[in-house]
């Protein structure tokens, strides 16, 4: 979703769990 390859494996709704801290 953010192009980030740390996330890209971890399914939509735990992505968003995860990019969260690292977008803020």
């Amino acid at each position: 979703m953010y192009g980030d390859s740390s996330t890209s494996h971890i399914p939509a709704h735990e992505s968003t769990a995860v990019a969260a801290p690292f977008q803020a």
